[in-house]
């Protein structure tokens, strides 16, 4: 059959010749609707996909078929390459899976900063210094928290239980309120904080995610002093903290689709 009668056939019948530019690998088989014959692979019976979307796809992984341009017209190429070329068949490393975990994730930051930074940059970071040495990172060590980053004035803190995030986040609200008794008004380190229990992706030290964002615009609703924590939240600890909740609704969170429903939490502070 010449050259011409064989492309024609080839497109009749929904098939396409590829040549092997190197020996298949031994542990890789062929799958369904893959045939050897002769060192020519023949693809039969798929959906179709042009040359140029397979070079898309698989050029830059240099694959170890090459294609017989005279012979092909349409390649079928994303089923038939795809099962025959698996990493469970021919040993190659598979895309890295995004890791995820829950957790609680505490965001909290100074209220009034540009104001204590424009009258005293040097001693409003020396006291953040000593607050963080002196009074954050042992209630973090108490409660199992982990801070993740620090932005400025900002924290973010993982903890493996919302029972332990809101426990810390109450203690050190607490011991604040303590130091800034002696402190004029316009002077004294106040946090606000937010809390909230969700999905988050892991990225070596780093947290990402929906979750990290309610976080952070909960603490932007909470007053100067107070914690305001989401739903999920507030379903975890109920009836496990001497704590009271006030409902504030359902709050439309900039840059969050959806209306967080949000609680204030309220203690005594003899507890």
């Amino acid at each position: 059959m010449s050259a011409p009668q064989q492309r024609r056939e080839s497109r009749r019948s929904g098939t396409a010749a590829l040549s092997t530019r190197a020996a298949l690998p031994a542990n890789c088989t062929p799958s369904a609707g893959v045939q050897l014959r002769l060192g020519t692979l023949r693809l039969t019976g798929l959906s179709r996909c042009t040359f140029s979307s397979y070079w898309a796809v698989f050029g830059n992984r240099q694959p170890f078929l090459n294609i017989d341009t005279a012979q092909l017209s349409l390649l079928d190429c994303l089923v038939a390459l795809g099962p025959l070329r698996s990493p469970q068949k021919c040993g190659e490393v598979s895309v890295a899976r995004e890791q995820r975990k829950l957790a609680a994730i505490l965001a909290s930051d100074v209220v009034g900063y540009s104001r204590l930074m424009g009258r005293d940059e040097s001693g409003t970071l020396a006291r953040l210094r000593k607050n963080r040495a002196e009074r954050l990172d042992p209630v973090l060590a108490k409660y199992g928290g982990r801070l993740v980053k620090l932005i400025g004035d900002g924290a973010l803190v993982e903890f493996g239980s919302a029972v332990d995030a809101l426990s810390a986040a109450i203690e050190f609200q607490q011991v604040m309120a303590e130091a800034n008794c002696d402190q004029p008004a316009d002077d004294a380190l106040v946090f606000r904080m937010g809390l909230h229990l969700g999905d988050l992706i892991v990225d070596g030290d780093d947290l990402y995610g929906d979750s990290v964002n309610i976080a952070a615009r909960l603490e932007a609703q909470a007053p100067p002093g107070g914690i305001l924590i989401s739903q999920a939240v507030h379903e975890a600890v109920t009836g496990r903290l001497k704590a009271t909740f006030t409902d504030r609704g359902s709050l439309a969170l900039k840059n969050i689709e959806r209306p967080v429903q949000a609680f204030q939490v309220r203690w005594d502070t003899a507890d």
